[in-house]
Formats: structure tokens, sequence, C-alpha cells
């Protein structure tokens, strides 16, 4: 109805956020800015957090495609529901990372993820696990936090990047030894009430 009528080229409100029509705010520019250079840099662990609706999962969508566009040497897994269980979490992790595999345990899906990164390692390959919306967790998903955090610290070539709306950054980033933090404000608007003396019938129109 709406490519016919308003002569659109794709189909508007789209359910995930599309990237392409992202108008960035100066700190939208500086917080993409230093998650590039956090990759390029190879920090381990960065946080992105800001108020819900501020754009934190556009700008990991903008921040995978910003990459890409560098032509940079980069493997990217964008987990956006951290709430499984830790087997299935940890199946998705290799499953974004395009790893077939048929193992079912903590142990094998850990040991595949291990060579993986020791294969892209030796190719001089970056790998960056994002994790949106990282407050929704389990107790699964903290287990998987800390088994990220143990591999990350002796495998420099896995970059976490973690973005949450309403966890507490500050323990977070004590957990994941002092990991920086990047902050997008949210926007707020002027709202307007007004009341009536008797009840609408049709309040809509």
């Amino acid at each position: 109805m709406y490519l016919k009528f308003f002569g659109l080229a794709q189909e508007p409100f789209n359910l995930t956020p599309d990237s392409q029509f992202f108008f960035m705010s100066e700190r939208h520019r500086v917080a993409l800015a230093q998650l590039v250079y956090g990759v390029e840099k190879r920090m381990g662990f960065i946080l992105l957090t800001g108020e819900i609706g501020s754009g934190k999962t556009t700008v990991c969508r903008t921040f995978v495609q910003e990459l890409e566009k560098k032509g940079g040497r980069v493997r990217f897994a964008l987990i956006l529901n951290p709430g499984l269980s830790e087997i299935e979490l940890l199946k998705a992790i290799n499953d974004e990372f395009k790893l077939t595999s048929f193992y079912s345990t903590k142990k094998d899906l850990i040991d595949e993820l291990n060579q993986f990164l020791l294969a892209e390692n030796q190719k001089g390959n970056n790998v960056v696990l994002i994790i949106d919306e990282a407050h929704e967790r389990t107790l699964h998903t903290d287990i998987l936090f800390g088994l990220v955090k143990d591999i990350a610290r002796y495998r420099p070539d896995l970059k976490l990047l973690i973005s949450s709306a309403t966890l507490d950054a500050e323990k977070f980033s004590d957990f994941f030894d002092g990991a920086p933090i990047f902050t997008i404000p949210g926007r707020r608007f002027p709202v307007d009430i007004f009341y009536t003396k008797a009840p609408e019938a049709d309040y809509i129109a």
C-alpha cells in the first residue's frame, strides 16, 4: 500500500533498524569513531550505553558496515537476543561466525570457537563479538560472559562489544578489566497535555 501510494522504493516501518536511513548526531559520530578505533587498536572489551531509543542497535549495525567499507580483515558476530541458555548462546555465536557446528556440549563449542580464533589470528584478522540488549541476559549469559572474558584475555584478536540501556556500566567495566564506556545520550522533546471537560466519544479523531 505504502509503496504504490507514496511512490516509495522499499517497504517502510521495518522491525529492525536500517542504518541506511540513520541520521547521526555529533555524539553518534563520536561513539562510532571510538568503536572503530577500539577495534583497530585491539581493545579487548568495549561497553556502549545509552537511553532506550537513543540508537545503540543502529550504531552497532553502522559500526559493522563501517568496518566492512574500510576493507579491514574483520569477522563479526552480532547477537541481538542474549536471553538464551548457555548452549544456545554459544551455538548462536558460532553460527554468526559461520561455523558449521554439530556439537552440543559447552566444551566442544568453546573448543570450536578457540580453533576459529586461532585460525583467524594466523590470517591476521580481527574478530568482533557484539552482544546487544545485554540487560536482557540470564544467568546462563552471565556465565558465558565469564567464559568470553577468559578467552579474550589470552586471545587479543577477539574484541567484545556490549550494548545496553539499563545495565550498570561501571560494574561491567570493572568486570571486564576496566573496559572503556561510550555513552549515547537520548533526546527528549516537550509534550503538551490538554484536558477536556467531558469524556470524548471518539478520542482518536
